[in-house]
């Protein structure tokens, strides 16, 4: 937005006091901030992409900011460790432009003192004594989130992923949420969202009798086995893509991320995503006191493992098994990324249907 700040003053002001008053707004004591970017995270504008956020998301979006629970990425990329924490954020009118913005501050953390997974006393012994004691509670079926197929259309076909969802098993029920990022060169991202009781039991809610638990093992093999023959083929293309099963646990978002290059270790990777779940819900549940935001998960290829790579949290900011030098001139802007649920009819040639949410 050009001289925005000239247009709504009172946004900058409101910018500047939080950076003069850092010390109130540490999520932590011993939180040390590298440095702080003060400007607009987005606006009710139509952007190069032609896609804008709503008033209501944008206050969305403050409401979740300044509770303290949206995490800088780099150019939305999960493979490289958050770089900061959104401080605080504030919606405002700009009279020259007729549009809302939502004005912030955000800090960027120092690389170099980030604290790895075994700094904080998760060990890979430690994590392997708690999941084994992994012990679910029944869902709530009213609040269970569907399968969800998260996609956008920016970055792939939008005829692909109606494709796939045309060839779903019916007994899975898997619908599509349209997702938006902002970047000059955003990557690729497929994400199959689920609950953590799909992951490890096939539905997503506690069934008893042996032969419930045989339909539930049933269940998840068809979904392995469609993501393979009607998703994973499509998503081979040159530029970077990356896929990620993607599930809360303990109001932390958890991501198993994999590039999507090769057919044979993206098909091993949905193999073992179990295995990736269980070991995330068994550190949520055995570090609570670090209170979990974000936890990302990578597959290797050499191993044939899921480890933790990443994470943010409430008490301890930051966690980084390999943390990346950040270029400053990547981290001069703001980006906020969404979604938007997406109900496709198959045999229908009208547009799919739309109801956009903040993610």
């Amino acid at each position: 937005m050009v001289d925005v700040w000239d247009d709504v003053p009172e946004a900058k002001e409101f910018c500047e006091s939080i950076a003069r008053n850092i010390e109130q707004h540490k999520a932590f004591a011993h939180e040390e901030l590298e440095h702080f970017t003060l400007g607009i995270l987005a606006s009710t504008a139509v952007d190069a992409h032609h896609e804008a956020f709503s008033l209501g998301a944008l206050e969305q979006a403050e409401r979740t900011i300044n509770s303290g629970e949206l995490w800088m990425n780099v150019m939305h990329d999960p493979l490289i460790q958050p770089g900061g924490r959104a401080i605080g954020a504030k919606v405002f009118y700009s009279p020259r432009t007729d549009t809302h913005i939502l004005a912030g501050v955000a800090g960027v953390y120092k690389v170099e003192k980030l604290p790895t997974f075994a700094d904080v006393g998760i060990t890979a012994d430690i994590l392997a004594a708690a999941e084994s004691a992994v012990q679910l509670e029944p869902d709530d079926k009213d609040k269970v989130p569907p399968l969800t197929l998260g996609f956008s259309p920016q970055e792939i076909d939008e005829s692909v992923i109606i494709d796939a969802l045309a060839h779903t098993p019916p007994e899975l029920d898997i619908r599509a949420e349209r997702h938006f990022r902002k970047a000059l060169d955003p990557l690729t991202i497929v994400s199959l969202c689920a609950s953590v009781s799909f992951f490890l039991r096939g539905v997503s809610y506690v069934l008893k009798t042996p032969l419930a638990e045989e339909c539930q093992r049933e269940l998840g093999k068809q979904l392995v086995k469609w993501l393979k023959e009607h998703v994973f083929p499509k998503l081979f293309q040159k530029k970077r893509t990356l896929f990620e099963f993607v599930a809360e646990h303990n109001g932390c978002r958890v991501q198993l991320v994999t590039p999507a290059e090769k057919p044979g270790v993206l098909a091993e990777a949905a193999d073992h995503a179990m295995d990736g779940i269980r070991s995330a819900v068994a550190m949520l549940d055995a570090f609570k006191h670090l209170e979990f935001k974000k936890l990302i998960y990578e597959w290797d290829e050499n191993t044939k493992r899921w480890y933790p790579l990443h994470a943010a949290t409430a008490k301890a900011g930051v966690i980084s098994n390999r943390p990346q030098l950040i270029a400053m001139e990547q981290m001069k802007g703001f980006s906020l990324a969404g979604s938007a649920n997406v109900e496709y009819v198959a045999s229908s040639s009208d547009p799919p249907s739309e109801n956009r949410e903040p993610r």
